[in-house]
């Protein structure tokens, strides 16, 4: 997840810029500028309260600038969805959802889940029937239209019921599409996937690399 935690932080922050570039657009620069250091001043406050002690594993000096530079993308951030309110609430909304939605915390939290019934042990192994796994009807490129039709359900009037239920489907089908082919999977997010996107070309170039290594 290191690099899609990071392309994922790089598309946030872009985001969050545009907003803040809204914000100055629709009322004033100095306008969202103490707009955000309030809501970067109150984001600072409640992170300091709520900051959990790190061992000392972390300068007093690194704790600050980690502190400062969280508050200040909190402000940053606030006005930004605020600014994306006025202009279109639907608009606001859905980015809000994928913005969560496609966290890594969020995919984590989702796999955890999905892989937890794996690791029960306590069952006897006689007394269970293993059941066939959901996608073996699914070749791979089946898997990826799935993939990429899921994007397009994530709609300014999803629900946030739906919208977990499609991020949670989501999750599954990149951990299989890992599962089948982690070579391809990786090539395809070091190229710059995108999130409407698929790995089909890639799952055909890495076979091939390995058909000709063998």
């Amino acid at each position: 997840m290191t690099t899609y935690a990071r392309r994922w932080r790089g598309a946030c922050l872009l985001v969050v810029a545009l907003g803040l570039g809204l914000a100055m657009l629709l009322w004033s620069a100095i306008y969202a500028v103490v707009a955000a250091a309030v809501i970067g001043a109150l984001a600072a406050a409640v992170l300091a309260l709520t900051r959990r002690d790190d061992g000392g594993t972390r300068s007093p000096a690194d704790g600050r600038v980690r502190l400062a530079a969280r508050s200040a993308t909190a402000g940053a951030a606030g006005v930004a969805l605020w600014a994306a309110l006025t202009l279109s609430p639907p608009l606001a909304a859905l980015t809000l959802v994928l913005a969560v939605g496609g966290s890594p915390w969020t995919i984590d939290h989702v796999r955890r889940v999905v892989r937890a019934p794996r690791d029960r042990t306590a069952v006897p192994v006689v007394a269970v029937e293993v059941p066939p796994s959901p996608w073996d009807d699914y070749d791979d490129r089946a898997l990826c239209r799935l993939w990429r039709l899921s994007f397009w359900r994530l709609g300014p009037a999803t629900s946030p019921d739906h919208a977990l239920r499609v991020v949670a489907l989501r999750a599954a089908c990149l951990e299989e599409l890992e599962r089948r082919n982690a070579a391809a999977v990786q090539a395809w997010l070091d190229s710059g996937a995108r999130a409407s996107g698929g790995p089909e070309k890639f799952l055909g170039a890495t076979r091939a690399d390995g058909a000709d290594a063998a």
